[in-house]
This record gives structure tokens, C-alpha cells and sequence, in this order.
């Protein structure tokens, strides 16, 4: 039976997690608002009140000031409120999807299985678009436009998610390091991750090579917190470079098929974009746009009196100048440095708040969305933010329910 909830509720975790935005509606808001009200109905709503009501309502209070400045310079925009307001909603529906899943005697292991799988879905899906174009039209044909892209063309893909771009392959990158943590508590066999981390790593050439960039640096920092914290066998760290070594060796013999492949299927330039960039050296690195992003984004920070310390109430979503994507530049533009380093107290104290398990997971993935919100506001947006929340409410809705077996 468990089995069979766990097959049932694929599709629901997909759905929060990657929102899709269809012509006929958004089903992600529906089931959303579905389990924002089961959170109420079987009481795991209080867990959310308990642990995090204190830094939500100050993320609310900072991110109205925000909006406050934002009309007393013209600019005129509740993008930061709704942002916040939008993280502590998800907070609650996902208490009540953590709620309902503890309640049908899924583990947490059960549940990031569920996770690693419906980021899979996604990933296979964008695979099958690439393989039948006719498959891109149709879907393209139900979802509705997101950005300034045209989704129908080119050689960057968003399979069934509301957008693509950093966001969406910073999910890979998330979905290699919850299989290794998967795989490290012997959920599933090496098969199983290994291709799953191929297809995660296929896929982001299709969607966006800021995932490239993190794969490699997330991984160093999961086993780098396992070694710290002594979890690590001498016998597991050589089992792992002994995988990174047969990587390595496949991609060495395979590599020259896999380029021209590539290169006959769709062209020198997508070589450029998806992975060209890493042979490059430093010259790829500059131009891929992380990197000069990461350099780049304090040259927009409000370092002038009095906006450092009240900022000017811009948090994208409207003519500005000068324009930013950096996540932490948006927030200190729109509240300035003081409110703003407080805000992002206010989130970290979220996601880490009693965390006594799993804590080489949930590390590694904060440090990935740390890292990213130098580019784009992904730390507490997005799709990789609505993943963590996901798995830290489940680990304190699984303590809730511990509790109360043991005073019964």
C-alpha cells in the first residue's frame, strides 16, 4: 500500500515543485492551495506556527517595507512582498503534503525517493522533446509563454515546468546530490544512481549550463560534510572515486561520438553554449555569465546614504537602473543592508532550524542555492527553494509525529 501512495503522489510532487503554467489554468496553484488547507484540517499546520511563525512574519514585515520604499521612489512594486509571501504559503503546503505522506507511513528516504523521481520526470521528458520535436510543439502548444524565450525554438528546453533557465538546471544539480544521499543510506543500488546522475547531467545541456557549473562543486561540498562530521568510511570515499574514475574513463571514450553527435544533430553553437564553455578555460567561465555575475553584482549593491540603509524599494519586475538578477543585490536594493542581512537570517533560520538528520543533504543543497542566488533569486523562489522546503519540513513533521507516539 505504501508503494502504491507513493506512485500516486509522483505527480503531485511534480506539480508543486514545478508549477507548470498551462492555457488552461495553473494545476500546481490548485494542488498547492489543496494541501495549504490539509495542513489545517490534520493539525500539521501548528508545526509551521511553532517552528517558524517568528522569522516569517519578520521576512513579511521587511519585505512591506519594501514595498513602502518602493512607492516613496516611484518605483511602485510588491514583487519582494509577494516573493515572501509566497515562501511562507509553500512552508504550509508542504506541511500538509509532509502531514498526509507521514500519516500513510512514508520515511523520509520514501519521500526523497518521491522527490528524486519526480525531478527525473522532468528531465526524461525534456529527453524524449529533444528526440521527438513534434512532442515539444504539443506540449509548448498547452503551456502557456514564460519570459522572453520562445520555447518552441532553439536548442534550450523547459519540459513541463512553468520556465527554464538557471532555475531548472540548478534542479539537476539538486536531483545528483539527493540520489547520492539516497544512495549513501542504500535506498537505491548504484545502478539507479548512476543513471539517474546521467540523465540529470544529459538534460542540463538542454536546459541551461549553470547546472554544470554546480554539479561538480556540490558534490566536493556533500562529501565534505560528511567527512567533517566523521560519517564517512575510508571504504566509502575510495567507492567514490573509484565511480568518479569510471565517469571519467566513459567520458573519455565515448567523448569524440558524444561531440559529433552532437555537432551533427544540432551544431557547433550548441556545443558552445551547453559545454563548450568548460574547454575553455577561464575565457568560457567569463563569458557562461555565472562567474561574472558572482564578480559583477556589487557594482549594482545601494552603497549610497541613506539608500545602504533603507534601500530604494527595487525588486525587478520593472524598469530599474541599474538592472540586476543577483538575488542577494535585489533584496539589499529593495531594503537596503541592515534589513537585508536580517531577511536572509530569516530564511536560513528556516532551513536549518533543529536540524539533527540528514544534515550532508540538507547543507549541500543550501550551499548549491546559495551559491546561485548570487546569479537569480533562488534561495527562497524558484524551483530549488520549493525542494528544500520540501525536505526540512519533512524532517520536522516526522519529528511532530515522533512526539506524539511517545506521549501517547
Amino acid at each position: 500500500m505504501t508503494m502504491l501512495w507513493m506512485a500516486l503522489f509522483a505527480p503531485v510532487l511534480f506539480l508543486v515543485i514545478f508549477n507548470p503554467y498551462t492555457v488552461y489554468g495553473k494545476p500546481g496553484v490548485a494542488v498547492g492551495v489543496a494541501f495549504f488547507l490539509v495542513s489545517f484540517i490534520i493539525g500539521t499546520y501548528k508545526v509551521a506556527l511553532n517552528n517558524f511563525i517568528i522569522p516569517l512574519s519578520l521576512m513579511l514585515l521587511i519585505s512591506l517595507w519594501g514595498v513602502a520604499v518602493s512607492h516613496l521612489n516611484d518605483i511602485g512594486q510588491f514583487d519582494f512582498f509577494y516573493s515572501a509571501l509566497s515562501f511562507g504559503i509553500f512552508i504550509f503546503t508542504a506541511c500538509g503534503i509532509a502531514g498526509f505522506l507521514n500519516y500513510k507511513k512514508i520515511d523520509f528516504n520514501g519521500f526523497a525517493l518521491l522527490l528524486l523521481c519526480a525531478l527525473i520526470f522532468n528531465s526524461i521528458y525534456i529527453l524524449l522533446e529533444v528526440a521527438i520535436p513534434s512532442l515539444r510543439d504539443a506540449t509548448e502548444s498547452l503551456l502557456a509563454p514564460a519570459g522572453n524565450i520562445d520555447w518552441t525554438q532553439g536548442v534550450r528546453y523547459r519540459g513541463l515546468a512553468a520556465s527554464g533557465g538557471s532555475g531548472l538546471s540548478i534542479c539537476c544539480t539538486l536531483g545528483v546530490i539527493i540520489g547520492l544521499d539516497l544512495y549513501r543510506s542504500r535506498k537505491i543500488g548504484l545502478v539507479f544512481f548512476l543513471l539517474s546522475s546521467f540523465i540529470f547531467l544529459i538534460s542540463v545541456l538542454f536546459i541551461g549550463r549553470t547546472g554544470l557549473v554546480f554539479f561538480p562543486l556540490a558534490i566536493i561540498f556533500y562529501f565534505g560534510c560528511l567527512g567533517l562530521a566523521g560519517q564517512i568510511k575510508a571504504t566509502g570515499f575510495l567507492l567514490s572515486l573509484v565511480v568518479i574514475l569510471i565517469c571519467v574513463v566513459i567520458f573519455w571514450l565515448f567523448y569524440e561520438v558524444f561531440y559529433n553527435y552532437l555537432y551533427s544533430s544540432f551544431g557547433q553553437r550548441f556545443i558552445d553554449y551547453s559545454f563548450g564553455f568548460l574547454l575553455q578555460g577561464q575565457k568560457g567561465l567569463r563569458e557562461e555569465g555565472t562567474a561574472s555575475v558572482i564578480f559583477e553584482f556589487m557594482t549594482v549593491l545601494p552603497l549610497g546614504f541613506p539608500e545602504a540603509f533603507i534601500g530604494v524599494g527595487f525588486y525587478g519586475g520593472s524598469n530599474f537602473a541599474p538592472w540586476t538578477d543577483s538575488g542577494y543585490a535585489r533584496v539589499m536594493l529593495s531594503v537596503g543592508f541592515v534589513l537585508g542581512v536580517v531577511y536572509y537570517l530569516c530564511v536560513f533560520r528556516i532551513y536549518l532550524k533543529s536540524l539533527h538528520e540528514r544534515r550532508a543533504l540538507i547543507f549541500s543543497i543550501l550551499f548549491v542555492l546559495m551559491l546561485a542566488e548570487i546569479k537569480g533569486s533562488f534561495l527562497f523562489s524558484a524551483y530549488g527553494a520549493r525542494a528544500l522546503i520540501l525536505l526540512v519540513v519533512y524532517l520536522q513533521i516526522s519529528i511532530y509525529y515522533q512526539r506524539r507516539l511517545a506521549a501517547a
